[in-house]
């Protein structure tokens, strides 16, 4: 894992409820589309486009995700790439860009974005002859036929290009960039790739009017290996609302072709004011009608963002943002993953913090959780597909939400972080005892880490044929 322990070794040393490592779903349509998109790798390939802010354009959490869908599926392709630098942002784990010359950008988090977004969320364009974008990969890419598409504007204005793929080159002229129906170039290249880059290329004296280049990056696929490619779309401080600006990404769909699309915001919508956004119900139903018009058996999974605590408070609203995602995705049809509940839920983030899975901002998480958040998004793939593959006839397969008892919000909403409670020793009252009564929130695996046994243990004691609790319920414990 790259962490130096087992995904059940850290499950039990931060707590975590696996019961909700899964997407739930509420029709078997749901759960049969999202099979057979999954299953499109065994004949051809699937694209996995995940979108969401700054946990996922550091690509920690998609890289982990991706390279063991991968080994399940087979590998498309390293998918897309953007020169993070000229965009006056940063690279993301996989390469490293770099760029020449005077660029102006767009992110989907400036709304209304100053220039048209693609499918990708950020735009460089430039007027400076001498402007050139780079990326160097940190580990090169295989010997293999490539097919890779270049996404810019194409008009009367476009400048011609040279793409560079190592030592290769591959020029198109402003003539032939301006006659071509598509805003893209398609390049078949064979061979390791260590770098790909972009230039202007000035071919024309007498240009008819000023030059203008608009890039949105380029997307590389195996041209002859069918398999999964995982496109992470992450653009630092970018709330939910921020997909409903890419406008170019119709257009650049036809090439991408998003088999599923991971929709994974929040935080930025909820952090500065500790409030769910009344608009968000509006948010999601144009979110869906977007991808939908683009591919209208595509899977869309709706997410819940961590446990955040910002300028001395716990951020609650997390609870009902959680609550609300769980409801507008039943009410839309599309899988929910709940990783607020899966990473401990309500003031948890302290015990990532403290077990070097978070940082001390309390907001983002450590490489080793990122890379754990890569871990369980795998498993709740794999988690899903066994199960709407062994039981197709299932209508729904959910968790209900974790019902944060409102005492708790009441008592302590604002204030500095409190000191951690000792947990019951083995000579407890409670666990002498041998009974745990259930409260609000409980899970059977949390009960189990708490007393240092298994679920298959309680549910034997217990004679229980299923995983579902009530509150007030006497649970054995030994």
């Amino acid at each position: 894992m790259g962490i130096g322990q087992s995904l059940a070794e850290l499950t039990q040393l931060l707590e975590l409820d696996t019961q909700y490592c899964f997407f739930q779903y509420n029709s078997d349509e749901s759960a049969r589309k999202f099979v057979s998109n999954m299953r499109k790798a065994e004949t051809g390939r699937v694209v996995i486009c995940h979108y969401g802010a700054s946990h996922i354009q550091s690509e920690i959490v998609t890289a982990r995700a991706s390279s063991l869908l991968k080994e399940r599926f087979g590998n498309a392709g390293p998918g897309y790439v953007f020169p993070f630098t000229a965009a006056d942002s940063y690279d993301g784990i996989n390469y490293k860009s770099s760029h020449t010359g005077k660029w102006n950008f767009a992110k989907c988090y400036q709304i209304p974005p100053k220039i048209p977004l693609g499918i990708r969320g950020m735009t460089v364009q430039t007027f400076d002859t001498s402007a050139s974008v780079r990326m160097n990969f940190k580990a090169p890419l295989k010997d293999e036929v490539y097919e890779i598409h270049v996404f810019l504007e194409r008009n009367d204005s476009t400048p011609g290009v040279e793409i560079s793929i190592d030592t290769s080159k591959y020029r198109f002229t402003s003539d032939r960039i301006a006659s071509a129906d598509s805003n893209y170039l398609t390049i078949l290249h064979r061979g390791a790739i260590g770098s790909v880059g972009l230039q202007w290329m000035n071919d024309s004296l007498t240009a008819p009017r000023r030059r203008m280049l608009t890039f949105y990056g380029m997307s590389i696929e195996h041209a002859l290996e069918k398999g999964l490619m995982y496109q992470p779309f992450g653009v630092g401080a970018s709330p939910f609302q921020a997909v409903l600006y890419l406008d170019k990404m119709e257009e650049q769909a036809e090439v991408i072709r998003p088999d599923i699309v991971i929709i994974d915001y929040g935080t930025n919508n909820i952090l500065y004011t500790n409030e769910v956004p009344s608009d968000l119900p509006d948010m999601v139903r144009k979110a869906v009608k977007k991808f939908r018009t683009v591919n209208p058996d595509v899977t869309i999974i709706l997410t819940s963002m961590q446990d955040l605590y910002y300028k001395k408070r716990y951020i609650d609203a997390g609870i009902r943002y959680n609550y609300m995602m769980d409801s507008l995705a039943a009410v839309h049809n599309c899988l929910y993953w709940n990783f607020y509940d899966l990473s401990g839920g309500y003031k948890r983030i302290r015990d990532w913090n403290e077990k070097g899975f978070a940082k001390d901002d309390h907001i983002h998480l450590t490489q080793k959780g990122y890379d754990l958040k890569g871990l369980l998004l795998f498993k709740s793939f794999m988690n899903t597909l066994e199960h709407a593959e062994e039981r197709p006839n299932d209508k729904l397969w959910r968790m209900p939400v974790c019902l944060y008892e409102e005492r708790k919000l009441a008592k302590d909403p604002i204030g500095a972080i409190p000191k951690e409670k000792k947990k019951p020793s083995a000579n407890s009252s409670k666990n002498q005892k041998g009974v745990h009564i259930v409260k609000s929130g409980d899970t059977l695996s949390a009960i189990a880490a708490k007393y240092g046994t298994t679920v298959s243990k309680l549910k034997k004691l217990n004679g229980l044929s299923s995983d579902r609790l009530q509150i007030g319920q006497r649970i054995k414990t030994k």
